[in-house]
């Protein structure tokens, strides 16, 4: 459970950081363009939308940045 201010921000710091991973291998899924990866094309855009949400959350208790838009 989060407690403090800089717990939240270390949380969000985290959740961006996964964002952003999970952005750069569905770049990567979808540069390789084989149909057989379909499904972990479809998994990697839950997963980010998943986090996005939670890292939307978060930014909202913070009061701070707007969350980013995935496209």
């Amino acid at each position: 459970m989060v407690h403090t201010l800089k717990d939240v921000r270390q949380q969000l710091a985290r959740i961006r950081a996964q964002v952003t991973a999970a952005e750069t291998v569905l770049a990567r899924i979808r540069a390789h363009g084989d149909p057989k990866f379909a499904e972990k094309e479809a998994s990697t855009r839950q997963l980010i939308e998943a986090l996005s949400a939670q890292a939307e959350a978060l930014a909202l208790r913070l009061g701070g940045d707007p969350p980013r838009v995935l496209h």
